[in-house]
């Protein structure tokens, strides 16, 4: 009856000690937070803003109490444009998708970023990751999907020979995951 009693007493001590910790934990995000907007609130250099801006997605968001109250500082960055845009992507996606972020402009400026030289940018493979991620919704409307697939096959005319493989391939993945659009690279030929 002892051993019985002990282990009951045992285990009450081990959820305990459990919520204590998950306690701890929620402080130490919520600092951690607090430590971060005091922190994005501040005059950045230039160079700091893109470098909290390419390592907030990996490090900062995932820790945060409540990633979504980050959405201002990345949409206000993300409406900069050129590279300051394609380095806010990444963030701006991971609240989007995993955060239920509504962002209705998304698709606009997203489309706006697509210039010849993005496909120069030191950051091009994470935006052209992200850029494929963006367009993989069987949800997205036809017209826009198609839309970006003929901004992107203009863009073949003007960008590196590597950077034109790149986008082969992307309009690729569209017309495959988006057999409505299809018709769009048969018309010339279905005219006569």
């Amino acid at each position: 009856m002892w051993s019985t009693v002990g282990l009951s007493s045992k285990g009450e001590k081990d959820t305990s000690e459990g919520s204590s910790a998950t306690r701890i934990s929620k402080k130490l995000k919520l600092k951690f937070t607090k430590a971060w907007l005091a922190f994005l609130k501040l005059p950045l250099p230039l160079d700091v803003y893109k470098e909290v801006l390419a390592t907030l997605h990996q490090n900062v968001i995932p820790s945060m109490s409540n990633p979504a109250i980050l959405c201002d500082f990345l949409t206000t960055s993300y409406d900069i444009g050129g590279v300051i845009s394609v380095m806010a992507l990444s963030g701006l996606f991971i609240l989007m998708t995993q955060h239920q972020l509504e962002y209705p402009k998304f698709y606009d400026k997203l489309y706006a970023l697509l210039t010849p030289a993005v496909f120069m940018a030191k950051h091009r493979s994470v935006f052209l990751q992200l850029l494929d991620a963006c367009l993989k919704s069987s949800y997205l409307q036809a017209y826009l999907v198609a839309s970006f697939a003929k901004r992107l096959s203009r863009l073949t005319l003007s960008v590196p020979p590597a950077g034109a493989l790149i986008i082969i391939a992307l309009i690729h993945n569209l017309l495959r995951r988006h057999p409505s659009i299809n018709f769009l690279v048969h018309w010339g030929s279905c005219s006569g």
